[in-house]
């Protein structure tokens, strides 16, 4: 015997598929982004460790700085200061290799969490035996960098001031 279904049923049953399907969807899209955002923090991490492992330029990697960049140097360096675009850092690149002895330059560690790459250094200053701890924070905006942030750690005993006045 052919038995029928009230409609309030056959309403619960269509809109029990379309939560089944709203969810799949949410689901699916999500594992996508995360698939994105594992693959952005890989290929901003390997990029960051091959540059600066290497001791290259940015300019040796044309595609990877965008035109809008913008560096923050603490004020404390010679060099320090706001930078904003690929010419200003141009401009005041060359003080920062006059300034590190990159013979004494070691990339210590690199996180990295999506956009934002940390790189500590442990750079030597040209010219002297001493040695400053950066963290450097690289910030990416679609496979290009937009933002770097230069941090000193400076050691009691010897600040970055009296490592540069001499």
């Amino acid at each position: 015997m052919y038995r029928r279904i009230p409609k309030k049923r056959k309403r619960f049953a269509a809109d029990k598929y379309l939560l089944l399907f709203l969810v799949l969807t949410i689901t699916s899209s999500c594992q996508l982004q995360t698939k994105k955002y594992m693959e952005d923090t890989k290929a901003n991490k390997a990029f960051i460790l091959e540059m600066i492992g290497e001791k290259k330029k940015l300019e040796d990697y044309p595609d990877k700085a965008s035109d809008s960049m913008v560096v923050y140097e603490p004020s404390s360096l010679p060099f320090g200061g706001v930078y904003k675009g690929i010419n200003a850092y141009e401009k005041f690149y060359p003080e920062v290799r006059k300034f590190y002895d990159f013979s004494r330059f070691e990339l210590i560690n690199v996180y990295a969490e999506a956009d934002v790459v940390f790189a500590i250094i442990k750079a030597g200053i040209a010219h002297t035996n001493d040695n400053i701890l950066l963290c450097e924070q690289f910030t990416f905006k679609e496979g290009k960098i937009v933002e770097v942030r230069l941090y000193i750690h400076d050691f009691p005993e010897k600040s970055i001031h009296s490592l540069i006045s001499k």
